[in-house]
């Protein structure tokens, strides 16, 4: 439509008025950021052809807002909700206004009804810092009360000798951050064989599920927690998670200090920049001291393969593998060669 007006304006007063308002509101959009007192200036202009567009004032009531003049912009946004009070965007800036004014009794029902009507979701409401120094108001209870949620499914009962045990925790409302898992205890009879984690969207955003796979090698109690789990600034903590290995009589417990590390904190080491989900396109390979870092394409293979005291750190997104890194004592082997296919992708040599 816009096009059509800028394109077929020729005599009509009308259509030149409209193309008047268009380019207008072109102006003020695109100076919004760097000077709000011109856009306002030129949204003010494209209302002269449009005086009851709700869309033209809600940006006018922006621009009110970012010259600092807050009583006009609510003011503004008022007479927009009169005519559409389903707007849920303009809804949601009110709400924000409203709470930058002080006014945390008026802002909450307004975030209230302008996250039902869709505006955005909750949490990232939370991430707002025009409603954080509110969020322990009682106008703000229907928000949920914690940023992090976690899950944890961990075995039940007994595992026994030579099997494969799983930890997972399904971490919601991390807003794309990474995530750093740190417990108080954190030993068992077991050996670290691979961590992945997968982002993914759910109802509250972007989140994480993060699984850790172990081998049980001998009896004993393990004990892992509680849990701290830390998403950028906002964090939350789990429960003690136990369970109990057989082994066939004689064998001895071997305990040993587990390692919670993530494959974000591991990738993050490599100088990634959260939310660190880029594709990698050639391998890496990172020697400190007597541990080797080999990292990977997410369907790439190393030959010849790791050695069995080998942990693989996986991160997908939406179930689809970015990345692998195999981490592994040091051993002078001479060259490793990653794979994709049939074709050799690069050639690395341990020094």
């Amino acid at each position: 439509m816009i096009l059509v007006l800028l394109a077929c304006s020729g005599g009509d007063p009308e259509l030149a008025a409209e193309k008047a308002a268009v380019l207008a509101f072109r102006e003020g959009r695109d100076a919004l950021e760097s000077d709000p007192q011109a856009a306002l200036t030129a949204f003010r202009r494209a209302r002269e052809a449009r005086p009851d567009e709700p869309l033209l004032q809600a940006w006018e009531a922006m621009a009110l807002a970012r010259t600092g003049d807050l009583e006009g912009a609510l003011t503004v946004v008022d007479a927009v909700l009169t005519a559409r009070p389903d707007f849920a965007e303009a809804r949601y800036d009110k709400a924000a206004w409203l709470a930058r004014s002080g006014d945390p009794d008026a802002a909450g029902p307004e975030l209230a009804r302008a996250l039902q009507q869709g505006a955005a979701r909750p949490r990232d409401a939370m991430r707002d810092p025009d409603f954080a120094p509110h969020l322990q108001h009682p106008a703000f209870a229907f928000l949920p009360p914690d940023m992090l949620t976690v899950a944890v499914e961990s075995p039940r009962g007994t595992v026994f000798w030579g099997s494969e045990v799983r930890v997972r925790l399904r971490i919601l409302g991390t807003s794309g951050e990474d995530v750093a898992l740190t417990a108080d205890v954190a030993r068992g009879p077991l050996r670290l064989i691979g961590v992945e984690e997968d982002e993914h969207e759910s109802s509250e955003g972007l989140s994480r599920d993060v699984r850790y796979t172990f081998k049980v090698e001998g009896p004993g109690e393990t004990v892992l927690g509680p849990i701290r789990v830390a998403a950028g600034p906002w964090t939350a903590t789990t429960g003690e998670i136990r369970f109990v290995a057989e082994a066939p009589e004689g064998r001895e417990s071997v305990m040993r200090d587990l390692d919670l590390r993530t494959p974000s904190e591991i990738r993050a080491g490599w100088g990634c920049t959260p939310p660190c989900v880029e594709p990698l396109v050639a391998p890496e390979l990172r020697v400190d001291g007597t541990v080797v870092d080999v990292l990977t394409a997410g369907d790439a293979r190393i030959q010849p393969p790791p050695p069995p005291d080998t942990v693989r750190y996986a991160f997908s997104h939406a179930g689809e593998p970015l990345w692998t890194v195999w981490r592994y004592p040091h051993r002078p082997d001479g060259a490793l060669r990653v794979r994709r296919g049939r074709d050799e992708v690069l050639e690395l040599v341990l020094p």
